[in-house]
């Protein structure tokens, strides 16, 4: 839902544990619209 209502942002899937990692793009998926 949040891809579809906003379509220039992504979403993040990745554990807590990894949240930093995966915000310099080093682990988890990314979803664009």
């Amino acid at each position: 839902e949040y891809v579809e209502a906003y379509p220039q942002g992504r979403a993040l899937i990745t554990s807590l544990e990894k949240a930093a990692a995966g915000l310099r793009g080093e682990t988890g998926t990314i979803i664009t619209a």
